[in-house]
This record gives C-alpha cells, sequence and structure tokens, in this order.
C-alpha cells in the first residue's frame, strides 16, 4: 500500500496548522512542521538556526527570482552551500525521505510541489483559507495585538508565504490548480474539513 502525505498551505490566521494536528491525530500518522527544520540539520550539518532564519525571513529576493527546486543538494565546500536555495533543498530531501518510510501530515515547506515528483506516493495537497475577520480573531487571543496591527501581520505573513512558494515553484501560491482540496475554515468546521480530507483520501486509494 502506498503511503499518503497531507500537505497542507495554509493563510494566516485560518487555522491550518489545528486542521493539519486534527488530521494527523484522526488518521494515527505524524505530525511534522518546524520539526523538517531540525531533520534537515541533522541530515547536512547545518545549523538548525540558519534553517530557522532562513524560513523566517522575508527576501524582497522572492519578488523579483525564482529558484525552482529541482532536487539537487549542493555538496559542503562549495560557497554556496549554506545558502537560502540549498537549505530549502535540504528541507526537501528529509521530507522526500520522509515520504518513503511512513505517511504523514505536513505543514508548509512546499510540500506539495517537492513531493509532486513520487510515483508511489498518494499526495492530497489541501489549501486552507478563510475570511479575513475570522484570521483576524483566530490571531487574537495568540498575539493581543491591535486589529490594525494583526491585519498587518496577516498581510505580511501572507506576502512572505506567496513569495516563498513563488520562488521555489514558479508557481503561484493561492493557485487553485496547485491543491487537490481548497478548505474554506469560515464556511466548515474543522471537524468537517478532517472529513473532507479523510474521503478524498479513501477516493484516491480506490482509483
Amino acid at each position: 500500500m502506498k503511503n499518503f502525505v497531507v500537505a497542507i498551505s495554509r493563510e494566516n490566521g485560518s487555522r491550518g496548522r489545528e486542521l493539519g494536528k486534527m488530521i494527523a491525530k484522526t488518521l494515527g500518522v505524524s505530525y511534522y512542521d518546524k520539526e523538517l527544520l531540525r531533520f534537515a540539520s541533522e541530515e547536512s550539518g547545518i545549523s538548525e538556526e540558519l534553517f530557522e532564519k532562513y524560513e523566517e525571513k522575508y527576501s524582497l529576493l522572492y519578488r523579483i527570482a525564482k529558484k525552482v527546486y529541482s532536487g539537487e543538494i549542493i555538496p559542503p565546500g562549495r560557497v554556496d552551500f549554506l545558502s537560502g536555495d540549498n537549505l530549502f533543498n535540504y528541507q526537501a530531501k528529509v521530507a522526500k525521505k520522509l515520504a518513503e518510510e511512513e505517511s504523514f501530515v505536513l505543514i508548509g515547506q512546499c510540500g506539495g510541489f517537492v513531493l509532486g515528483d513520487m510515483p508511489n506516493l498518494n499526495l492530497i495537497r489541501v489549501f486552507v483559507t478563510a475570511k479575513k475577520e475570522d484570521r483576524i480573531k483566530s490571531l487574537e487571543e495568540k498575539f493581543h495585538l491591535s486589529i490594525k496591527d494583526l491585519e498587518k501581520l496577516i498581510e505580511r505573513t501572507d506576502k512572505h508565504r506567496a513569495g516563498y512558494f513563488q520562488y521555489h515553484t514558479g508557481e503561484k501560491w493561492r493557485d487553485i490548480r496547485n491543491y487537490d482540496i481548497c478548505i474554506d475554515t469560515s464556511k466548515i468546521t474543522l471537524e468537517q474539513g478532517v472529513e473532507l480530507v479523510k474521503n478524498f483520501i479513501k477516493i484516491k486509494k480506490e482509483i
């Protein structure tokens, strides 16, 4: 039986991370988020801090260029071994290695793209969205910021994710063609979202 991976991309405040954890728990599989950075650090010998800094920073480079992921790993000794592109490549390598060994839920990391060329993997690509007011509400308790500041946080984070995705995939982050399921958590509950993904996995297994 093929392993499956539920690769989730999400707008900030849409509760995509919460949905991912619920899916993993319901299906009895692993949930990977920031853990992938630690695994990539162990695989490469590169400091986990560098992976975190690369993932979190926002660069204008994302808006004006792209470096579509091809799977190439830059070896130690080369001047660009510690480049952001190589850090991303190591994360992708770890994700693929995990996908060969087990089924899991993966948050972010352009997982739906980097795992898309694995023929023996049942890949389910999910995009999670929600109304702006609901996204603000979901972030209020976490950050204790004003509505205005939360709006800025959402805009800034989504812009970063869109740029990061386009830089590494050459595709548009919100383009529905890059996903199998789009879930609006303003319209359905997280529990219903879990059921949608469960049913989709079942359908794909039967095809």
